[in-house]
């Protein structure tokens, strides 16, 4: 019997039975600390099945399906351990878990309303609970697959995709699920303050918002540098639609954040914080159907493949949001805050106007990742492109920077400070450019964000209306901007082909190919000189046997004032390079002794209708003065594909179709070489870039991180 399997029904039994009991605690108080201790105890079995898990995947315990699907034998141990959250069943655990040790914890700080907080805290555990029942990670693998008889334990698991085989696999997720599961607590002390007219309620849980903001930045800023290591496309944002479903929500809890500052000062924006408290966690909610419905599997690189029924999250978000409004309207009377003084540049007011761009930016994100959902239901399912991104995040960014350089200056600087500041910063932007391509709106933000690191340091604005933290956390913002804007416009990139044994040179770094390292997980070798040092580099370059798929990732060498970024696109084998030739449809090239010209395709129709589609590259060939039409071509059968090839007319050298894309009218065709031909060395193409002042980017994240922490640990 498959005890575990049942575990995630004694959790939910427990859960259910705090809430009945929270809510009978309302009229018997001796009721109140056997609720706490049920919960207390679903959350130990919460806890159980992750470890349940992980030890599944560190002895490897294939009987179990999720196990089977996302391990293998020669799967080091840390990646056996971070492979627990590598696909929906895991990660939901872990995201329920957290939940509920986020509630664990603020019970232990909770007096007032502490009935109230657990009863409502329990019926958000629940439905992740009851979502988790569709997920559950201790299926056997036999109940899942007819191919694997009952009580047969598969002697190796199909193994993790190499992409998520990184350090930051292990990190990232389970930071960025901390942030999600945080988004419960200030959701349920909006419900609250709501319920019992009392909206102090709000601010005395400033640090759950604050620890629901560091949390999920810092996971995004992971999930960054992630992509930047290990993608091998040279960036670390790509404004893919699941990264964007962080995102929006860190917009959000942000804007609340900074709503709370102005409520704790002016007792104003009470409707507006209680509104953002619920919709960040609204946001959560709909990032994670997002990600894990399927909805967005074909235009995300980071999509679930969506075999979950994911009708239970709609639902609870629909009567959240019925829930809410028809609170907001009961207390549309009471829940009003003061008025902000008139003053345009007044220091709270400034705060107002930077929630407003945060909120617009969220909005604008939102709109562009539900594109496929709503040109879907309007049609064919489509989704925008990063210009969309971009045109409207540099007018932003210059909102931000302007505001973050305000807000010292709220008091009415001295010319002299003004001056000062004004020609320090553009001093040290013109020394930046001194030598690259001169960009006006790249330097003016640049001197905007050196302006911003210059007030923001206590002394040079005397009586500076700013904390501590949000010193630091401002000037982390500024030198994240200027390390983005020297990455995006002061770095060099080139694009180049490199045969075997050549060097070539990219001043200051010379590369020679010396070739491939081939195991199970095979690698480009290359002799990489910088300066006057040498040494030998890989950068990996295999095809996974579990996905059948190419996976390339670069090689970074880190340096001062820039990373060496070489990323490999294409290795091809000399032996390739004789005998295979990539033709458009209408292009004609020479290709050793013969001319080939590829017409387009031929489909066999009536075997198509039969379910054995026949499909033919008709080609031109040019060999010893004559003209051939050849077909090389396919046939496929089930899963099964079988090459239908054809003979160079006048030899006996064979023409195949290896590969080809009807929508791009693309074919691959393998010819046999001439008798006598030699092979020519292998050859690489490569991407090198010079990433100036990167590091920017990261050490501006983590100043943001910690400019963000202060408030956890000091008033």
């Amino acid at each position: 019997m498959n005890i575990l399997y049942y575990l995630p029904w004694l959790s939910l039994a427990l859960v259910v039975a705090s809430v009945i009991l929270a809510v009978q605690s309302f009229k018997k108080d001796n009721l109140l600390k056997l609720a706490q201790y049920t919960y207390y105890g679903a959350t130990v079995v919460a806890g159980f099945m992750l470890v349940a898990l992980t030890v599944g995947f560190v002895l490897n315990m294939f009987q179990f399906s999720y196990v089977y699907q996302h391990s293998s034998l020669d799967l080091p141990l840390m990646y056996r351990i971070a492979a627990v959250w590598a696909g929906q069943e895991g990660s939901l655990l872990l995201w329920t878990f957290f939940i509920m040790i986020a509630v664990v914890l603020a019970l232990q700080y909770e007096k007032q309303y502490i009935q109230s907080f657990l009863t409502l805290a329990g019926l958000v555990t629940l439905i992740f609970i009851i979502h988790g029942l569709h997920n559950n990670p201790f299926v056997y693998i036999w109940d899942t697959s007819k191919n694997v008889l009952p009580g047969v334990i598969p002697h190796d698991g199909m193994g993790l995709n190499p992409l998520l085989q990184d350090f930051w696999m292990v990190i990232h997720p389970p930071v960025l699920f901390a942030g999600y599961a945080l988004a419960t607590v200030p959701f349920v002390y909006a419900i609250i303050a709501l319920l019992y007219n009392d909206y102090l309620v709000i601010t005395a849980n400033y640090r759950w918002v604050v620890a629901l903001v560091l949390a999920l930045g810092a996971g995004i800023f992971l999930g960054g540098y992630w992509a930047y290591k290990v993608l091998g496309w040279g960036g670390y944002w790509g404004w893919d639609p699941v990264e964007n479903a962080s995102l929006i929500p860190w917009l959000t809890g942000l804007a609340l954040m900074h709503g709370l500052i102005v409520q704790k000062r002016k007792r104003a924006l009470i409707r507006f914080n209680i509104i953002m408290a619920i919709v960040t966690f609204v946001l959560v909610i709909f990032g994670a159907f997002l990600t894990r419905s399927g909805v967005l599997s074909d235009f995300s690189v980071h999509s679930f493949s969506g075999s979950g029924n994911f009708t239970d999250l709609l639902l609870f978000i629909m009567i959240v949001f019925i829930v809410a409004i028809v609170l907001l309207l009961y207390r549309r009377n009471d829940a009003m805050g003061n008025t902000l003084d008139n003053t345009l540049f007044g220091k709270d007011n400034i705060l107002v106007y930077g929630i407003a761009v945060l909120l617009f930016f969220a909005l604008f994100v939102l709109i562009g990742s539900c594109m496929p959902i709503i040109t879907g239901l309007l049609g064919e399912a489509s989704t925008v492109q990063e210009s969309y991104y971009v045109s409207i995040s540099r007018p932003i960014g210059f909102l931000i920077v302007i505001l973050l350089l305000l807000t010292p200056f709220a008091g009415k600087p001295s010319l002299k400070t003004l001056l000062l500041t004004v020609t320090i910063a553009l001093t040290i932007s013109l020394l930046l450019f001194v030598g690259k391509p001169f960009v006006s709106v790249a330097f003016i933000l640049m001197v905007l964000s050196f302006g911003i690191l210059l007030t923001n340091i206590k002394g040079i604005v005397p009586h500076i209306p700013l904390q501590l933290a949000a010193r630091i956390a401002h000037s982390g913002v500024a030198l994240l901007i200027v390390g983005i804007i020297t990455s995006q416009t002061q770095s060099v990139d080139y694009h180049a082909q490199i045969a075997q044994n050549e060097k070539m040179t990219f001043y200051p770094v010379t590369l020679e190919l010396v070739g491939m390292v081939e195991s199970i997980k095979s690698a480009i070798e290359f002799k990489y000189h910088y300066y006057n040092s040498s040494k030998t580099i890989h950068t990996p370059y295999f095809i996974d046997t579990g996905t059948n798929q190419l996976f390339r990732e670069p090689y970074i060498d880190y340096n001062l004032l820039y990373d060496v970024y070489i990323s490999p696109v294409e290795y091809r084998f000399g032996k390739d390079i004789l005998t295979q030739i990539l033709l458009k449809k209408g292009e004609v090239r020479s290709f050793n002794d013969v001319t080939l010209r590829f017409d387009g395709f031929d489909i066999d129709r009536m075997a198509m209708m039969q379910g054995n589609p026949k499909i033919y590259a008709l080609c031109t060939v040019k060999y010893q003065g004559k003209e051939y039409t050849v077909r090389p071509g396919v046939i496929f059968d089930g899963n099964r594909r079988t090459n239908l090839n054809t003979v160079l007319p006048g030899t006996t050298r064979m023409i195949s179709l290896m590969d080809f894309d009807i929508h791009e009218k693309i074919v691959v065709l393998h010819m046999d070489a001439p008798a006598q031909a030699a092979v020519p060395p292998d050859m690489v193409i490569i991407d090198i870039s010079f990433k100036r002042l990167i590091w920017l980017v990261w050490l501006g994240t983590v100043v943001i991180a910690i400019g963000t922490a202060l408030p956890l640990i000091k008033r």
